[in-house]
């Protein structure tokens, strides 16, 4: 599986990097204010959201102790300092995951 560009994070040095844009999407994190904030905190809160729907199929975010939903309530806790602050960390933790086989259907 590879995850790539959700399309708002930019170089700050860029000339083609806008700041003074409406802030859209379905899932954005409620914690930003400005496109001019957006950082890797912020992508983390989009990936979250993806991870959930890959880990449950439910449009909502995973509940439970398990690994899977630790990964996600990580990306997406409201303090985005507790969020991952590294991309490598999330994968590392990610393919640290142990698949646990069911009898029920995917």
């Amino acid at each position: 599986m590879k995850l790539s560009d959700f399309g708002l994070v930019k170089e700050a040095t860029s000339d083609f990097t806008m700041t003074q844009t409406e802030l859209r999407g379905t899932i954005r994190d409620p914690q930003l204010e400005s496109l001019k904030d957006y950082n890797v905190t912020n992508e983390t809160y989009a990936i979250g959201w993806v991870l959930s729907f890959i880990f449950t199929g439910r449009e909502a975010l995973r509940h439970g102790n398990d690994a899977a939903a630790e990964i996600v309530k990580k990306c997406t806790d409201h303090d985005p300092d507790k969020r991952y602050q590294s991309v490598l960390d999330l994968i590392a933790d990610t393919e640290a995951l142990v698949a646990t086989p069911t009898d029920a259907p995917a």
